[in-house]
């Protein structure tokens, strides 16, 4: 039996690039004022410290949600996939959180499970689809019982 996979992609706001851009030009700035010019102790900062910028972009930009059968996939750099049942899934409610989770935006689907050993926890899952109406929609579609709180 072939079980299509339907990726998501994540929605980004336009704080994380705006913080990005403010910490290289900060430092870029910082690094290239002195008295007697750029030396190298400068220019290797700058290169280490924009190393750290894109390995931090590629790290979080690697968030990724899937739908695969009846599952729902959570994927980012540091942790491989993980599968959740969506047939325990008991409401979903778009929240705005600051809480660490496996999203780019404050802007959030908060999803709740009806049984608390899936996420090992009795704290829902926050994720940022970009195309949360189609996204919420795939999921009823497999689970009519979700409740979309408002």
């Amino acid at each position: 039996m072939n079980i299509n996979t339907i990726y998501y992609k994540p929605k980004i706001d336009g704080w994380f690039w705006i913080l990005i851009f403010v910490l290289t030009f900060t430092l870029l700035m910082v690094c290239s004022i002195s008295e007697d010019g750029l030396y190298w102790p400068g220019i290797i900062v700058i290169c280490v410290f924009l190393f750290i910028v894109l390995l931090l972009i590629w790290i979080l930009t690697t968030v990724k949600y899937a739908i695969k059968g009846n599952e729902l996939g959570v994927r980012n750099l540091v942790y491989k996939w993980e599968w959740l049942p969506i047939e325990k899934i008991e409401s979903i409610k778009p929240v705005k959180s600051v809480l660490a989770g496996a999203a780019l935006s404050f802007y959030r689907l908060s999803i709740q499970f009806s049984d608390r050993k899936v996420l090992r926890s009795t704290m829902p899952l926050e994720i940022a689809p970009k195309d949360e109406k189609i996204f919420i929609e795939k999921l009823k579609e497999i689970n009519p019982e979700i409740k979309v709180l408002t």
